[in-house]
Formats: C-alpha cells, structure tokens, sequence
C-alpha cells in the first residue's frame, strides 16, 4: 500500500472528532417548576388564584418571548435586558425554576456586556418556555380538576 493509501487508511479508521461541546447551563439543573411556589399560590385560599395568575402569564408572556428574540437578532442589546428581566420575574413567581435560571444566566451575561457568550442560551429560551407553559397547562388543568 502507498503512502497515499497508508494516510487514507488511517483517516479511515480513525474516529470521528467529537463535536465541540455546548456550554452547560446551570439551568439544566433545575426543576421545570418549583411545585413549593405553586402551593403557595394556591394555599392563599382562592382557588382560582392560581388559575388566574396562570391566564395571565400565558396572555403577556409571549409578547416578551418575542422582544427577546428581536432584540438579539437587532443587536438591541438595553431592550434585551429588559425583556429578559421582566420574563425572568413573572416565570420565577410562577415557579418556573429551570427557565427562571436560564433567564437569570442570560440577563447576567448581557447585562456585563457578553451578549455574544449569551447567544446560545438565548437560543434556549423559547424551548424552555415551551415546556414552562405545557406544564403551567397541566397543572391549571390539574387544579380544576
């Protein structure tokens, strides 16, 4: 065998490089929801409070989903911050912790000025906030019962 051969040989059997890793989120970690948080909403003693403050969330929070994403993809890195706060906020008084985490990692990093870093986290958001709302709907369904 050639040493063009030999070299395409050893390609051959060598193994495939391992992609780069994607960078680990504390957030991973997290529960999807705090169920602590939804139980004291609910022992304030008016039922439909949780089922209202869930209304609520669903109705205001796509709004922001969709600011964070034009504000990244515009570079307005201000709005950015805002969007995420808020977000972040109304998700952690519904106890949603994994996406309340996220956020928190994100408006750290754009607010110290990394919105680049932040990108692929950024790009989290909408599937975490997926999953928040699915369960937020389970758990309305679920105490209406």
């Amino acid at each position: 065998m050639g040493a063009f051969g030999q070299s395409v040989a050893r390609r051959e059997a060598a193994p495939a490089p391992t992609p780069a890793p994607t960078p680990r989120s504390k957030a991973s970690a997290a529960p999807l929801i705090d169920a602590a948080v939804l139980r004291d909403i609910a022992s304030l003693g008016r039922p439909s409070l949780l089922s209202s403050l869930i209304d609520l969330y669903m109705q205001h929070s796509p709004s922001l989903i969709g600011a964070i994403e034009a504000a990244a993809r515009d570079g307005r890195t201000a709005e950015l911050a805002e969007a995420i706060h808020t977000l972040k906020s109304s998700t952690a008084n519904l106890g949603g912790a994994r996406l309340a985490a996220l956020l928190r990692e994100c408006e750290a990093m754009v607010s110290g000025g990394q919105v680049e870093k932040a990108a692929p986290r950024l790009q989290c958001i909408r599937a975490e906030y997926r999953d928040f709302c699915d369960a937020l709907g389970r758990e309305k369904s679920a105490t209406a019962a």
